[in-house]
C-alpha cells in the first residue's frame, strides 16, 4: 500500500489499506496510510467534506489506539492546522506524557506555547527538547530566536550555528543569523 501510494497509485493504495484494516482492524501502517492520504486529500481539495475525511480517520486511530503517543501527534498536527493551539497544545501535552522522551513532542509544545504568547513556556519545552536531542534543528531554531528576543545574543548565536549547520537552507535560520549580526553590529558579515 505505502509503496502504491509512493508511486502516486492512490486508487490502489486506498484499496491496499482497506484490504489491511478488513483482514485486521488494528494494523497501525494502515491506518496512518490512511490518514497521510485523506491529509493529502484535504490539502489538495480544501472542502470541508476533506477536512472531515481527515476527522473521521483520526476518531477511527483515536479509537483503536486512546492510550498511544502517536494518535495525539496527529490530533495535535490537525488541530494546529486548524488554528487551534489550545486545542494542539493538549493532544501533544497527552503525547509527551505517553512519551516524555521524544524532542518532537517537546518542540510541538514549544510551538503551541509560542502561538498562544507563552513565550516563557515554549523556552522551557525547546530546552527540554534540546535535552532529547540536541541536534533537534526546529528546537534549535527557535530556542535562538527567542533567545535573541530575550537579549541573549550570545545564546542565540550559539544556537542559530547548530540550526545553519544542521538545516543551512532554511531561510527562517538566516533571518536570525542576520538579526544576531545587527544585534552584534556586524551587518557587513551578513
Amino acid at each position: 500500500a505505502w509503496e502504491a501510494h509512493e508511486q502516486g497509485r492512490g486508487d490502489e493504495a486506498d484499496r491496499l489499506a482497506s484490504e489491511a484494516i478488513a483482514a485486521h482492524e488494528a494494523y497501525e501502517l494502515a491506518w496512518v496510510l490512511r490518514f497521510v492520504r485523506a491529509q493529502d486529500r484535504a490539502r489538495t481539495e480544501a472542502t470541508p467534506e476533506a477536512a472531515a475525511a481527515v476527522q473521521g480517520v483520526l476518531d477511527q486511530i483515536l479509537r483503536l489506539w486512546p492510550d498511544d503517543e502517536w494518535p495525539q501527534q496527529f490530533l495535535g498536527r490537525v488541530r494546529d492546522g486548524q488554528g487551534r493551539a489550545a486545542d494542539a497544545l493538549a493532544a501533544f501535552e497527552r503525547a509527551r506524557d505517553r512519551d516524555p522522551d521524544d524532542a518532537n513532542n517537546w518542540c510541538s509544545i514549544g510551538d503551541c506555547k509560542l502561538a498562544l504568547s507563552d513565550y516563557r513556556g515554549a523556552r522551557e519545552a525547546f530546552e527540554e527538547a534540546l535535552r532529547r536531542d540536541p541536534a533537534h534543528v526546529r528546537s534549535n531554531e527557535n530556542l535562538a530566536d527567542l533567545a535573541l528576543d530575550d537579549g541573549a545574543v550570545s545564546l542565540a548565536s550559539l544556537l542559530n550555528d547548530c540550526a545553519r549547520e544542521l538545516s543551512p537552507n532554511n531561510a527562517f535560520n538566516w533571518y536570525v543569523q542576520g538579526r544576531i549580526l545587527a544585534k552584534l553590529d556586524r551587518v557587513e558579515e551578513g
